[in-house]
């Protein structure tokens, strides 16, 4: 995830020293599972009536002409028409 959408600057993972409660694990997976829908919501575009999700390819991937690669996908969550 890049470090713009993380919800938590200083967290990676848990302590395994120290079990968390299943509501700590719930909570925190639901931040990462509500920054994930914003970086994949921002990264989107709609082409030809598709939803396609734009990410950084390599030389031997089928690129746009901005060196993207288009992954169809379908329409973010939270995106209002």
């Amino acid at each position: 995830m890049a470090e713009k959408y993380k919800p938590f600057d200083d967290f990676d993972n848990f302590d395994e020293d120290d079990i968390p409660q299943n509501s700590d694990v719930v909570f925190i997976l639901s931040q990462y599972l509500q920054c994930f829908e914003k970086q994949r919501a921002d990264n989107v575009v709609i082409n030809r009536g598709a939803w396609y999700w734009r990410v950084q390819g390599n030389d031997e991937d089928k690129l746009d002409e901005e060196g993207m690669v288009l992954i169809r996908t379908i329409k973010p969550k939270k995106l209002k028409d």
